[in-house]
């Protein structure tokens, strides 16, 4: 009876141990890689504020668009590409213009005030 016990109910608890595992190994991969990618950004700001909140937005989206295609398989995944492409350009364009007129504060914050609202309507296509 013991042997039987053994066989299908603790095997079992085995089976669940060992696919909780593999996760435990494949959150850890993550977490290194993501701090591979993210520490140059992390230890450039100690204060924390929106500016670094940019920063971790448009790295993040640099590396998306690095990888946007070879890993992502779905039908307009063409065009999430594209957007981002775009939306990186536009934050190009809005560093230009933040360099070039620092004191037009106002237009500055218009400026990306729009740019969180496109990226707004991207998120939900990255979120994959």
């Amino acid at each position: 009876m013991k042997l039987k016990n053994f066989l299908f109910e603790d095997l079992d608890f085995l089976h669940y141990f060992i696919d909780k595992l593999n996760d435990v190994i494949i959150n850890i991969k993550r977490f290194f890689r993501n701090l591979k990618l993210y520490y140059p950004i992390l230890k450039t700001d100690e204060w924390w504020d929106f500016y670094h909140f940019e920063n971790l937005i448009i790295h993040k989206l640099k590396d998306l668009e690095k990888h946007w295609g070879k890993d992502t398989h779905y039908e307009g995944d063409c065009f999430t590409k594209k957007r981002i492409q775009v939306l990186l350009k536009k934050w190009q364009k809005i560093q230009w213009y933040e360099d070039e007129h620092p004191t037009n504060l106002k237009e500055i914050e218009n400026m990306k005030i729009h740019w969180f609202k496109e990226f707004g309507r991207l998120l939900p296509r990255l979120w994959d």
